[in-house]
């Protein structure tokens, strides 16, 4: 049997990079799709496997066995020459498309349609040009927006809202992905993760998103009331505000449900559970959720995040508490921050079905992991150790 050939995207991303040792361990060869910047490719490239590979010797051994194609999802046929993608057309087996923006904000909806939804377009028509070749396409368990209840995996567009703009371009973007695929009767894998966050057995992340985005924001903003407070800040004044042996108490209601549930998922589990998916037999033509059928709450995440800060004194209350009594002057100033993810502290999750995934993943190690309190505290001192990402 030839050698299996991969042209991967997103390459220098948290997904791409964390599959990269996967292929490579297996025989794989790799062509990854890498946009050029003022630093160079090989040098971004080289800075996300580090996390995998902290011998600088390591790295350089793994670089060789990648071929470092400079383009960008969101130009036409990828920004490559005639020349470069015949060449290509007569390797690839597999195109695996994990090139994505990813933001929560309205503004960036331009930025978001151009990566997510032109990108989508670009990859699957090139991918036309292969002989053949099986595309794997990373979309996100959030397609499925405000539903209720249980979300099968063959389930995706049937006139749901959406919490925010990404999940309603990505949406999209996967509807076009499978229009192609039908169209021109392509083979095609779609993957669904929910929120991926660190590795089970080290904490190591790299991610700034979900519960992460939470406890930065909870974490600068907890900074700089104290400060305010240990200034005498007039808007403290009759407030129960205070530091007694060291942890700061401040009366401070979150927009959240205690008992809602964050679907989350730690690295190692979802990119096994990807692996396997993508070398079983029975992948073609379906979707597959990798997610957790037994997610934690937010009240234990709260509870995480304060003993991390040292802090007491946050609650997640529903929306009637405010109507009942407005909001403090820090209150305000907090809701703000974090508006983004109030959805996915107050809004009831859906219920994934994992169905195809657990039947993949059967006859295998791979296990998910339950989130006590012991690992979210792992995850969540790795990512502040690291400044959120900015000291690796």
């Amino acid at each position: 049997m030839a050698k299996k050939v991969i042209f991967l995207t997103g390459a220098t991303g948290y997904i791409g990079s964390s599959l990269i040792p996967k292929f490579l361990e297996h025989g794989y060869h790799i062509k990854a799709l890498v946009r050029p910047k003022k630093d160079t490719s090989i040098n971004r490239l080289s800075q996300a496997l580090s996390r995998f590979y902290p011998s600088p010797t390591d790295i350089s051994k793994v670089i060789k066995n990648i071929d470092i194609i400079e383009g960008d999802i969101a130009k036409e046929n990828l920004g490559l020459s005639s020349s470069a993608i015949k060449s290509l057309s007569h390797e690839i087996t597999d195109l695996f498309h994990c090139a994505a923006a990813v933001s929560f904000n309205e503004d960036k909806q331009a930025l978001l349609r151009a990566h997510n939804i032109k990108g989508t377009e670009h990859i699957m028509s090139f991918a036309r040009f292969f002989h053949n070749a099986h595309v794997h396409y990373m979309s996100t368990a959030y397609v499925c927006g405000q539903r209720k209840g249980v979300i099968k995996e063959q389930d995706l567009n049937v006139g749901q809202k959406f919490n925010n703009v990404y999940e309603n371009i990505k949406c999209t973007a996967e509807e076009l992905a499978h229009d192609y695929a039908n169209r021109y009767n392509m083979k095609i894998t779609i993957y669904r993760p929910s929120v991926i966050v660190g590795d089970s057995q080290t904490g190591t992340n790299y991610s700034n998103y979900g519960p992460y985005g939470i406890l930065r924001i909870e974490d600068i903003s907890i900074r700089k009331l104290r400060q305010e407070f240990e200034k005498q800040n007039p808007i403290f004044q009759n407030s129960a505000a205070k530091i007694k042996d060291g942890k700061f108490f401040i009366p401070l209601r979150v927009k959240g449900n205690n008992n809602k549930k964050l679907n989350l998922v730690t690295s190692d589990y979802a990119m096994e559970a990807i692996f396997q998916i993508f070398i079983s037999k029975e992948n073609i033509g379906k979707t597959f959720h990798i997610t957790n059928s037994d997610p934690p709450k937010v009240r234990l995440l709260k509870d995480c995040i304060s003993e991390l800060l040292n802090v007491e004194g946050i609650e997640f209350v529903g929306l009637s508490e405010f109507e009942k009594k407005p909001m403090t002057p820090w209150e305000l100033i907090f809701d703000k921050n974090i508006r983004i993810y109030t959805p996915y502290l107050l809004v009831d999750e859906p219920k994934f079905d994992d169905t195809n995934t657990q039947s993949v993943l059967k006859d295998c190690a791979t296990k998910q992991v339950y989130f006590d309190k012991h690992l979210i505290m792992k995850l969540l001192r790795y990512s502040r150790s690291t400044g959120y990402g900015k000291k690796t």
